[in-house]
């Protein structure tokens, strides 16, 4: 896309209501960034409550 917004004088990259492509990978980075935190901090705390949860063992027929 920028290959031809560079090639092409009338190819613009702007959203429907005017926003510029800086202005669309800022937020899209900042939505990957979001993510990325809470991916970072959702999976050790789930991990690590899962590890809390007593083990369920089948009975012996000893």
């Amino acid at each position: 896309m920028l290959v031809l917004a560079a090639l092409l004088p009338d190819f613009q990259l702007q959203s429907a209501d005017g926003d510029s492509a800086t202005r669309i990978a800022i937020t899209a980075a900042c939505g990957a960034g979001a993510f990325g935190v809470l991916s970072a901090i959702a999976w050790p705390l789930l991990v690590r409550l899962l590890l809390l949860l007593p083990a369920r063992t089948r009975p012996t027929s000893w």
